[in-house]
Order: C-alpha cells, then structure tokens, then sequence
C-alpha cells in the first residue's frame, strides 16, 4: 500500500458576487491510499468538486501541491490524465446518439488506446458491467442505471489506476445502484483500483468506503478510518426524552442537536463533543425545567458524524485527522 494522490496545503481562490474574494479550498492536506475506496465528502460548496478538478488539472491551486502517483499535477496533466478515470457528471459522460460500443470505441481512442487493446477491452467492459446485450443500442435508449453504467466503463476504457466518481448511484432504483455499489468494490477489491467517491447518499458511502474525508468550508474536517469514525461516535451518542420543547441554546456548548419528534414528549438525539457531556446535558435540562424521562445510549452512523463535522464545533477527532492527513 502507498499513497497515490498526495494534496500538501491546497489553496484556491474566487471572488464572489460581492467582489470579495474567499476561499473554496483553504489549506487542505489529504493523502488517498492505493487500493482503497475513500469517500469525499461535504455539504454543497465545502470545496470537494474544486479538489476533483485540480486533481485532474481542470482548474489550477493559488498555492500548494498535487501529485498522482508521484507525478506533478500542475506539471504532468497528460500523464495524470492516462493514469485516472473520471465520472464527474454522471450519465453525461456518454454521447446519446451513439450505441453502447461506439461510446466506448470513441472514448478509447480519444484516451489514445491501441486498436488492438480496445478490441479486448471492450468486450470486457461489456460484460463487466451487463452491457454486452446492449452494446448496439444508443444511449439515449437505455436505462439511467444503464447510462451510468456505461458512464463508469467509458471512465475505465484506458485502464487507469484511479478513478474518481461522483454521485455514482444519484437517481437509480435499487437494482441498478445495487449493480454499480458492486462493480465499484470489485475495482478495488479485486482489480487494486483506487476509487475517490463523492456523494450526498452517506448510506452508500457508509457501505462502501474504507475511510471518509469531510469537508466544510474548504477546509478538511476528519479523515479517518470509517470503523474508527463509527466507533468513536458511537460512545458519544444518545437519545434523549423529555416533558417538553428541546432547550436547544442550553445544550449547544455540549455537542449537537438533531432533529427531534414531539407527541405529548419530545425525543431528539445529540451527538456530544466528548463523552464527559453527558453530565453537562442532564443539569443543563434540568436547569431550564425539563423532566429527563430516559436517555438511551445510540450506535452513530455515517450521515450523524457528517451532520457534527459540517454544523458542529470541530473536535479531537477533527483535530487528530488533521494531524494523519499532514504526517500521510
């Protein structure tokens, strides 16, 4: 295992419709591994499709530095370019008025493969991806999984080492998201590949990924490992019910506050800063009138650490992330 994506204090700047100027990437240290799935995620403009672009030397950094398996991204974009595959807007990645094989034959010679490759890789992309019964019909023909299908295998007609995909299953029913979840864990499960996946669907990312990376306002969050994430979140989770409306400015200095139900009592849940605030929360509802009825301990899942890291107060874990991307 080696790094395959190194990104060293990335900055990019724009200006805004006011004419200031802020920062959509603001000092960003990540490293990606070879072979694993690393789900990229952030609420919309926290700054990941401006990292995806620079990685691919689509827009270059006002500061900082990005190599792909050890090439210079502002120096080798060609060589990048072979080496990564990209579905960055899903289905239109594909040329509707072209079948199934041509849209890969097009893709393949434009990514420059030799003929005599492409008449073995595209057979295999067929079948990889249930296409081969479909590879005379025209794009616009097929189905959204289909299309999206179809979008990833064009991405890997050059055979490149990473692939970045963004929001791979948006809009497909169960089978077709079920069809592609497992054509991108056999990339790399079997095939080594490493896969960069950005999504708003944090179910599939949690079923997918080996670490996450969440950002917020162009800034890195948290990169961990998915089941130290969940672990750790796990001990700092709890259901609350009480005789009343949430005193939700009581409780913010120890953690946050999600959505709650209210019929006769309310139950909401908190994820707190630390574990130790639990204490906290009990005196601070009692201060303010609220009868404690139960508190029940909750197992975290990947959508509850997103929502603490993009709404709530950075953390240890937060801070200890940081510190992994930096020394990665």
């Amino acid at each position: 295992m080696g790094v395959v994506i190194s990104i060293e204090n990335l900055v990019k700047e724009y200006q805004g419709s006011d004419k200031q100027r802020f920062r959509a990437v603001d000092g960003l240290d990540l490293a990606v591994e070879q072979g694993e799935i690393l789900a990229f995620l952030g609420p919309n403009g926290a700054g990941k499709t401006t990292t995806i672009k620079m990685i691919l030397g689509l827009v270059l950094p006002d500061q900082g530095r990005i190599t792909v398996t050890g090439l210079d991204a502002g120096r080798n974009r060609s060589a990048i370019l072979r080496k990564v595959g990209a579905v960055l807007e899903g289905n239109r990645n594909i040329y509707w008025d072209l079948t199934v094989a041509e849209n890969l034959r097009y893709w393949g010679t434009l990514k420059e493969v030799p003929l005599a490759v492409l008449k073995q890789r595209i057979p295999e992309l067929l079948a990889f991806f249930d296409l081969a019964d479909k590879q005379n019909t025209i794009g616009k023909q097929l189905s959204r999984g289909m299309q999206q299908k179809l979008a990833i295998a064009c991405a890997l007609i050059h055979d490149p080492e990473i692939i970045l995909l963004d929001e791979p299953t948006l809009g497909l029913d169960v089978a077709a998201a079920r069809m592609v979840k497992e054509r991108v864990q056999q990339l790399c499960r079997e095939q080594g590949r490493t896969v960069v996946l950005t999504t708003h669907q944090l179910d599939v990312a949690q079923e997918l990924c080996d670490r996450v990376a969440i950002m917020s306002k162009g800034q890195l969050r948290t990169l961990e490992q998915k089941e130290n994430l969940l672990e750790m979140f796990s001990s700092q989770e709890y259901e609350f019910k009480i005789d009343g409306p949430i005193p939700e400015p009581a409780l913010r200095n120890f953690g946050v506050v999600l959505p709650g139900e209210v019929s006769g009592t309310t139950t909401f849940r908190m994820i707190l800063h630390h574990a130790g605030a639990l204490y906290g929360v009990m005196d601070a509802l009692r201060a303010t009138g609220r009868q404690v009825l139960s508190v029940t301990k909750k197992e975290a899942d990947l959508e509850k650490i997103f929502v603490h890291f993009t709404e709530g107060k950075p953390t240890a874990v937060a801070s200890r992330a940081k510190g992994v991307a930096a020394n990665a």
